[in-house]
């Protein structure tokens, strides 16, 4: 086989393989919970399996979450020279699956226990884990970006600019491209669940005041066939009895 199919074939598994939503699967068949509904942002990653399925589901969740991006990526580099620019995509690859859910109605999640996982199968040869966990440490603990998801567009933003920089003064472009598609691709992702999740407060906004202005309604109807239901009693109470 060329490596030409060698290549789409890595890019192709590493695809299918982030495409495999385990946080959702298992909560689902083990504890028959649907993170996806009853999360509080409705992503199916491993931080609503820790809140919604105890600790010990949660971490069977993280730890494969982190595999389905480690492994295609560590399997094409024993196989196919990792300095190829085409290595970008494989690393692209999985973080791409888990960030469209292919298996999952195209409802994917927000790529980061994936792409810890792929820079874990190119560490120790390139040191962009160590930069990505440090720009997270540095801006959940010690700047304290709020909310989350803000928190991880300025993570992935930073780290877009910094790991292609460092990867190129370390003569690994293709590593390099591959930070930059990973950056992009979960900033996109965070920035289309910020809009949707605005949208999703617009609309429990709208829907909570036209219930209030239909209860300041009842509340007028009501008041108004009172007065007037007072008034009648009133003017019947007044009126003289005619005596036959």
């Amino acid at each position: 086989m060329s490596t030409f199919w060698l290549w789409n074939f890595a890019i192709l598994c590493g695809v299918l393989a982030g495409g495999v939503m385990f946080c959702r699967v298992i909560p689902l068949y083990v504890k028959k919970i649907d993170v996806c509904a009853r999360g509080a942002d409705k992503n199916p990653g491993a931080a609503n399996v820790f809140a919604l399925c105890g600790p010990v589901t949660g971490t069977i969740c993280l730890i494969l979450d982190l595999a389905k991006g480690f492994a295609p990526v560590y399997l094409t580099a024993q196989h196919l020279p990792i300095n190829d620019l085409r290595f970008g995509l494989v690393m692209l690859a999985p973080v791409l699956g888990h960030a469209l859910g292919v298996f999952n109605h195209w409802h994917g999640g927000k790529c980061i226990a994936t792409s810890f996982g792929v820079l874990l199968a190119v560490f120790p040869f390139s040191p962009m884990l160590l930069l990505l966990a440090g720009l997270y440490i540095l801006f959940v603990a010690v700047v304290r970006i709020r909310p989350n998801r803000i928190c991880s567009i300025v993570t992935f933003s930073t780290f877009g600019v910094l790991a292609p920089l460092w990867a190129l003064y370390l003569s690994q472009p293709s590593v390099g491209l591959g930070c930059l598609l990973i950056s992009c691709t979960a900033i996109c992702k965070h920035t289309t669940r910020a809009q949707q999740a605005l949208l999703e407060k617009e609309k429990n906004t709208s829907v909570q005041r036209a219930i209030e202005q239909a209860q300041e309604l009842v509340q007028v109807h009501h008041t108004t066939s009172t007065q007037e239901t007072e008034q009648s009693d009133e003017e019947e109470t007044q009126t003289p009895h005619r005596v036959s």
